[in-house]
């Protein structure tokens, strides 16, 4: 379907969020949401400016879906009254493997706002959604990105997680992040997590693209840096569980260091 086809102003109609657009290929993100009438047509929620509205016939429902073009609800949930009629909805979801790891709950209330989620049909792990006004649905999502941050931090402090952990909550926490300045602090979190040979790649294929004014030499000093900015955080309390005792890439972080002429200054502890 082309983007015109979807096309849907706000009135009075009522309407039930059957589900998103696409796909949930990553642990956490948005994506526009899927409107149905009462009578089954069903459309891609869009706000224009010329308030048109062209919907499709509930038997083609089910290819979409077969497709992965669309994700079904498995309840149904009422537009929301509340959003402005100015202000995009959107669906943010979420996996459970992502909650666990961020040791977080799906808020029933989010900045006066109350949520209702829903399961997301078809997703190989257990997967939620919720439609939410634009400003809402990306300030959640930022708000988690930022808990997980905080997360890598405190571990990268006691270095008491192992490398794929502290890699995994980097790619969770920039599936999350909506604000580019979450994002950056999180580039820099995954330059020091991962191996010393991949961060170049990072640096060319990611955050140069997202910060085209970032060079590499600022990017690196920027690692150096982070350093102090971390040991000097309080910590934060975090649910007991096991972890596997690492060095926290201390070696790897000197061959970095050494090779680009930072010096052992950027070695942690």
């Amino acid at each position: 379907m082309d983007q015109k086809s979807f096309a849907i102003g706000v009135g009075a109609e009522s309407l039930n969020v059957i589900g998103m657009n696409g796909s949930t290929l990553v642990a956490c993100g948005t994506s526009l949401p899927v409107a149905q009438r009462t009578n089954g047509d069903f459309c891609r929620f869009v706000i224009d400016k010329e308030s048109s509205r062209l919907w499709h016939n509930q038997a083609t429902l089910a290819d979409y879906v077969s497709e992965g073009r669309i994700s079904v609800f498995k309840t149904p949930i009422p537009l929301p009254d509340s959003s402005p009629a100015t202000e995009q909805l959107l669906v943010l979801f979420v996996n459970s493997e992502f909650l666990d790891e961020a040791e977080i709950q799906k808020p029933l209330e989010f900045q006066g706002t109350p949520v209702q989620w829903t399961k997301i049909t078809g997703e190989k792990r257990v997967a939620w959604g919720t439609p939410l006004p634009e400003s809402l649905a990306k300030g959640m999502s930022n708000e988690w990105a930022k808990k997980l941050c905080q997360k890598i931090d405190h571990h990268l402090k006691e270095d008491n997680a192992s490398a794929a952990k502290l890699q995994k909550w980097s790619d969770f926490g920039l599936c999350a992040a909506t604000d580019k300045g979450t994002r950056w602090s999180l580039y820099l979190r995954y330059g020091a997590v991962i191996d010393p040979e991949r961060v170049r790649r990072l640096f060319d294929i990611f955050v140069q693209r997202q910060f085209p004014t970032c060079t590499w030499e600022f990017y690196l000093k920027k690692l150096h840096e982070i350093r102090s900015i971390i040991q000097a955080q309080p910590p934060i309390r975090t649910r007991p569980k096991p972890v596997a005792t690492t060095f926290f890439h201390r070696e790897k972080i000197k061959s970095i260091t050494e090779e680009r002429g930072l010096g052992a200054a950027f070695v942690w502890k």
